[in-house]
């Protein structure tokens, strides 16, 4: 991972988390390919991408915190 590898992954986390706190409607995902109509409940969907983000925050942080 470079520094500019970890800078993005900084920054995903980022958006992940303002997706997790802005969003009010989560729906469950069919694959690769997008979401189904089906919407699963508020928390865990607000759990997943705030979880998801802050992975990749910490990835990104440890990587330049470190010097990798």
């Amino acid at each position: 991972m470079t520094s500019s590898d970890a800078v993005l992954s900084i920054g995903v986390g980022c958006v992940l988390e303002v997706v997790a706190f802005a969003s009010k409607h989560f729906y469950a995902s069919k694959g690769y390919g997008g979401a189904t109509d089906k919407e699963i409940p508020f928390w865990l969907g607000r759990l997943g991408f705030a979880l998801g983000g802050a992975l990749f925050i910490v990835v990104g942080v440890v990587h330049v915190w470190l010097g990798g």
